[in-house]
């Protein structure tokens, strides 16, 4: 019996994998936040994109990416004191384009650092701005050195 559910679950999970497409591609890339009109066309930056825009991200070549809108660590680009730096993405390509992030880090001096919001009181971090969700207290924007190369 045990063998049997093994495999119909191996099947099933197979048959999900098989069915989800391609696997999306992981970047790295590097360039300053712009705004992007509703049909993602580039617009300049600006400390006030509004939905429908959104943000994206444009390479030293020209390249501009956007990010997904339903990612919730890009919520710390709500944050000026963030879109205004030099920023380094990683994150998965999915298809359509657009980017999740999976890291997120300030370059300064050629020197990278890890953006991210922490509560000092209930040692919390998060990539989200605003309100602690424990205690309420507002979280504080922190840029630690990145370790490692």
């Amino acid at each position: 019996m045990f063998c049997r559910l093994s495999s119909v679950f191996l099947a099933l999970l197979m048959s999900r994998i098989l069915l989800a497409g391609p696997s999306p591609q992981e970047v790295t890339i590097e360039g300053t936040i712009v705004c992007l009109s509703a049909d993602g066309r580039t617009a300049t930056p600006t400390p006030d994109c509004q939905p429908p825009a959104y943000y994206g991200l444009r390479t030293d070549s020209g390249v501009v990416y956007s990010f997904l809108q339903t990612d919730v660590r890009s919520q710390i680009l709500k944050d000026s004191r963030v879109r205004s730096q030099t920023l380094r993405i990683v994150g998965w390509l999915k298809e359509g384009g657009g980017i999740e992030i999976t890291k997120l880090q300030a370059l300064k001096n050629g020197r990278l650092y890890d953006v991210f919001y922490h509560c000092d009181t209930c040692d919390i971090t998060t990539h989200v701005p605003g309100a602690c969700p424990c205690c309420g207290a507002e979280m504080q924007l922190r840029e630690t050195p990145a370790e490692g190369p």
